[in-house]
């Protein structure tokens, strides 16, 4: 598994245009969820820009980016730190029981057949428990996710409200997943 410093200069234009554009959907004073993926960690910049926001999330590279942000107030659960991806897992039921606005999530793939695949069964467990919080869900691809599938569902199609995706992602998957009610957001990069 690579690092989590490795990961994140991987097809950085297109995380941070994902980023920039899921941004748009958080409104000032919002509870947000944000797991522990690198093209979520690029949403930070943005973020740190808002003068209230409670966000909530397993990462400690999240958490600890927006130590120098006063106005964000962070929540995370206790549990075990996982190395790769910097971040806390364990028992789900550590993460408080709060009604979370938006979550923005990614994985380690996606395909129509399986949905999106995490390659850790913590992390998808933990994942799994931050969206069950969510009132909506959005996901993040790059173009690297497409067609990978890993051993652990993270969600399936009904699971997922909104997906960010380049306008390079296959017309097909987009289509089926459209077809399964998901607002489909197609993001220029470059």
């Amino acid at each position: 598994m690579l690092t989590f410093d490795v990961r994140q200069q991987e097809r950085q234009p297109q995380k941070q245009a994902l980023a920039r554009e899921a941004v748009k959907r958080v409104q000032n004073g919002a509870t947000i969820a944000l797991d522990s993926s690198t093209t979520v960690y690029a949403m930070l910049p943005v973020l740190k820009q808002f003068d209230r926001l409670i966000v909530v999330t397993h990462s400690l590279m999240i958490a600890h980016s927006l130590l120098d942000s006063p106005k964000i107030q962070v929540y995370m659960p206790g549990g075990v730190m996982r190395r790769d991806s910097i971040a806390l897992v364990g028992n789900p039921q550590n993460f408080p029981d709060m009604h979370i606005n938006i979550g923005f999530f990614s994985s380690h793939g996606i395909t129509i057949e399986t949905g999106a695949t995490e390659s850790s069964q913590e992390e998808a467990t933990m994942k799994r428990a931050l969206m069950s919080r969510c009132l909506t869900t959005c996901y993040l691809i790059d173009d690297a996710k497409w067609g990978r599938v890993a051993p652990f569902t993270l969600a399936t199609a009904s699971e997922i409200n909104t997906l960010f995706a380049p306008v390079s992602a296959p017309r097909e998957a987009l289509e089926h997943f459209r077809k399964k009610g998901i607002e489909i957001v197609r993001v220029p990069v470059g």
